[in-house]
């Protein structure tokens, strides 16, 4: 790699001796400097790197199989619980939109109790009222538009002056803002499903709310307990709900009803 040193011609009659001949320029370069042989021919370097591309290729490890731990796995389930609880709660809201599409304005005297009853609970923002010819039970809906939906055959009761508390129960609600707080314990009760505890705190929760609602109702209307009790029978015997549920409306209000009167009072 370096060129070959340059020897000096001398005259014959001066030869320099050992001690005056200069060093090669091989020796004048620091070892640290000197240049390393001349690398094998390319024949050679071709054939050390397919062996030793054979020899990676025999040591490479096979497929991958993926492995799940157990936190993995519950996770997965938990993941699939919630994501199916969300499909059966947009299957409700799915329902409960076809039947307000298919709900019609109620008559002028129904209004006129509607806007009596929210000045009686001080409800500035009147929701307007819906009748359905399906059986079921008087219901708000809708936190920002909020409708009432009676069932049309509790239209026979406005005549007998027996309407009004149950009105006035369901305009509480609106009040109280119940459909927004009782999103929360909906929400725990889907992501915490395994817990049994917030099955029991969400049915206090809507249990407190139902009763503050009779409260309020009967307050405003100057009923008594046995009275408030005997109208939501006459009106529960209105409609054709299995007879679980109108014992439950029963109880909620009337075993119960007197002490929100007294804490009212």
């Amino acid at each position: 790699w370096l060129p070959a040193p340059v020897e000096e011609v001398r005259p014959a009659d001066h030869r320099p001796s050992i001690a005056e001949t200069p060093p090669s320029i091989t020796e004048t370069i620091p070892p640290d400097e000197q240049v390393a042989p001349s690398p094998p021919n390319s024949q050679q370097a071709v054939a050390n790197e397919s062996i030793a591309f054979a020899s990676t290729e025999a040591q490479a490890p096979g497929p991958l199989r993926p492995h799940l731990s157990w936190t993995a796995w519950l996770m997965l389930v938990w993941a699939m619980a919630v994501v199916a609880q969300f499909a059966m709660l947009l299957g409700h809201l799915a329902r409960l939109r076809y039947l307000l599409k298919h709900a019609s304005p109620a008559g002028s005297a129904l209004e006129s109790l509607v806007r009596d009853c929210a000045a009686r609970v001080k409800l500035t923002r009147i929701p307007r009222v819906l009748t359905v010819d399906k059986d079921c039970s008087p219901f708000v809906s809708g936190i920002w538009r909020t409708v009432i939906v009676l069932p049309r055959c509790m239209e026979a009761l406005l005549a007998d002056g027996l309407l009004e508390p149950v009105i006035v129960h369901e305009l509480a609600h609106v009040t109280r803002l119940d459909l927004l707080w009782n999103w929360i314990p909906q929400l725990a009760r889907i992501f915490y499903f395994f817990n049994p505890v917030v099955y029991w705190v969400a049915f206090r929760v809507r249990l407190e709310g139902e009763l503050a609602c009779d409260g309020w109702a009967m307050a405003a209307t100057g009923k008594a307990a046995g009275d408030y009790a005997d109208l939501l029978v006459r009106v529960v015997s209105q409609l054709s709900e299995p007879a679980i549920l109108r014992s439950g409306s029963a109880a909620s209000a009337g075993f119960d009803g007197q002490g929100n009167v007294n804490r009212n009072e």
